[in-house]
């Protein structure tokens, strides 16, 4: 068909429309028409083809249901310019009414050169729709504006899609994860999603990214369908900061001491975890009764006023430089460690329950019997002690460097300045004035003068009663 016959079809089917429309009293289209279609026909039109080669994507139109040209009108809105019932299987042609040049504070039609607004209406659910429309080039107007005796034809319709971002949570903590989505209403075919945002930094081609942002962020997203429809939307996510924490240092403790008060770190009011750590009485501590080893311990607060949450994590050794074994009943003790703290209500608090007695040549550590006239331990003594039942001492301090034990004539009760056990020949070989050695309440003995030995060695953590004749002196460093 060349362009001279569409043009005169054109024009004799606008002129039947025209001249068959019936008009009101007051100068509005008498056809029943939806509610907010009615339109003014006046002298300047445009008509726009509507045939059965235009393509209707993602709309489906039944015979009643109406398609119209909108123009904005004083107020701002949307009023209908001309409409028509949809046609099923033929041509026909919806008129475009420009302004009523005679209504002069009125606009009851388009402007020149004013965009064209398409709607169509469903009569059967009494609900209307702005569409996108596509023009034939072919024809003298195709941009989509109104022009007086303006000659347009469709080419398709569409259902235009909308879009709307969305962002789970849109306020998150720092370092949290932020699900982002995309909601489309109307559009069809095959859909192409780009993601972007501001800062810059972030893209993606996935309908459903997952997002930790690390400061406020915009996030655009822009969806694409095949019939050349695109969308552009933003969402935006706030980023609270975390609170600041203070952690502790790694430090060391002895293994069995006295629980740990944990308020090493800032701010208080979080929740200290971790094992060996215990909640009484309101206040966290640390127990350091399993084992020698490094223990992890977590710090967690949270912020009241902004909800967000952080941690820190530091490590509790703890540690014994040495540890004896002190089996029930009577026996005797020494260390070979000078303990960082030598009181001995400190340094015995492992052995707290099971201990009964404790004493040397200078006095006694008595709890039971309200004695104490020793209160610091010696570590050039040896000790005779009673225990309920068997345990262990743990010393943490500094190993001792002279590793000389200085002897007083008669009986001595001497420590063990070793870690290894000793053979008792070796050891008091060259002891001047030596006579003999016994176990704390043990049956080894020593006795070179009658070639008696059934002590055999000395132990480390051991005490022994040595008789000398003279003053003298043990190296254990032999």
């Amino acid at each position: 068909m060349n362009y001279l016959l569409r043009y005169t079809q054109l024009l004799s089917i606008a002129f039947i429309i025209i001249s068959n429309s019936a008009l009101s009293s007051n100068g509005k289209s008498a056809t029943t028409l939806p509610s907010g279609w009615e339109f003014v026909p006046t002298s300047s039109s445009h008509v726009i083809a509507i045939t059965t080669d235009v393509a209707y994507n993602c709309i489906d139109l039944s015979v009643g249901d109406y398609i119209g040209v909108f123009y904005t009108n004083d107020q701002g809105g949307l009023s209908c310019g001309g409409a028509v019932e949809w046609q099923s299987g033929q041509n026909f042609v919806v008129v475009a009414y420009g302004d009523d040049i005679t209504t002069i504070d009125i606009k009851d039609g388009f402007s020149e050169n004013e965009v064209i607004t398409w709607k169509v209406f469903y009569s059967q659910s009494a609900t209307e729709q702005l569409i996108y429309v596509d023009y034939d080039s072919s024809m003298p107007n195709f941009n989509g504006l109104f022009c007086t005796n303006g000659i347009s034809m469709l080419v398709s319709v569409l259902n235009p899609m909308e879009i709307m971002a969305n962002a789970v949570p849109n306020e998150v903590c720092f370092g949290d994860e932020v699900q982002l989505s995309v909601n489309i209403s109307g559009g069809c075919g095959n859909v192409e999603y780009s993601w972007s945002s501001d800062p810059v930094g972030f893209v993606s081609s996935q309908p459903n990214p997952l997002v930790a942002p690390l400061d406020n962020t915009t996030y655009f997203v822009t969806v694409s369908n095949s019939f050349g429809d695109t969308k552009t939307d933003e969402v935006t996510v706030t980023v609270k900061s975390l609170p600041q924490i203070f952690c502790s240092e790694d430090f060391e403790v002895c293994l069995g001491s006295e629980s740990l008060l944990l308020d090493v770190v800032y701010p208080q009011g979080g929740v200290y975890s971790g094992d060996g750590v215990v909640f009484e009485n309101g206040a966290y501590y640390f127990e350091p009764w399993n084992g020698i080893g490094d223990f992890l311990v977590s710090y967690c607060y949270t912020d009241n006023s902004t909800g967000c949450s952080d941690c820190c994590e530091f490590i509790i050794s703890v540690k014994a430089d040495q540890l004896i074994e002190i089996p029930t009943g009577w026996s005797g003790i020494s260390s070979n460690i000078t303990p960082e703290n030598s009181s001995l209500p400190e340094l015995l608090y492992p052995i707290t329950y099971p201990l009964i007695i404790l004493y040397n040549f200078d006095g006694i550590y008595w709890p039971g019997g309200n004695t104490f006239t020793i209160v610091n331990w010696n570590v050039s003594s040896g000790y005779v002690i009673k225990s309920e039942w068997d345990t262990t001492l743990p010393i943490c301090g500094t190993t001792i460097q002279n590793s000389i034990v200085q002897l007083n004539e008669g009986w001595n009760m001497i420590p063990v300045y070793s870690f290894n056990n000793i053979d008792v020949e070796l050891l008091f070989s060259n002891v001047e004035g030596f006579e003999i050695a016994t176990d704390v309440a043990g049956l080894g003995v020593y006795w070179p003068e009658y070639g008696i030995n059934t002590l055999g060695a000395v132990k480390s953590g051991k005490a022994y009663l040595v008789k000398t004749n003279s003053s003298g002196a043990i190296s254990f460093s032999r």
